[in-house]
């Protein structure tokens, strides 16, 4: 009975996976990865003495701080578009 509990979990788990990969569509459209984005990283900075502004390097340049602002995060971002969207309705 023991011998067999490893193989029926491993015959649901490959049945699963298979059945996940027939339903994906080709004309899916592809969410945006959550996570790390690499242009985000500034490749000109020297990541051994200033990792700082080798990770967040490019994400600075690219949103840089409004001047009505005295800081600016993603969450600042969302939050912009997210008031702009209400002053819509």
């Amino acid at each position: 009975m023991r011998r067999l509990v490893p193989v029926i979990a491993t015959a649901i788990l490959a049945a699963c996976a298979s059945q996940q990969t027939q339903t994906k569509s080709p004309t899916a459209t592809a969410l945006p990865s959550a996570g790390f984005s690499l242009s985000n990283l500034d490749r000109g900075a020297n990541a051994c003495t200033n990792f700082y502004q080798f990770a967040n390097g490019g994400w600075l340049k690219s949103n840089p701080i409004p001047a009505a602002y005295s800081r600016w995060g993603n969450f600042s971002v969302v939050e912009t578009a997210n008031l702009e969207k209400m002053h819509t309705i």
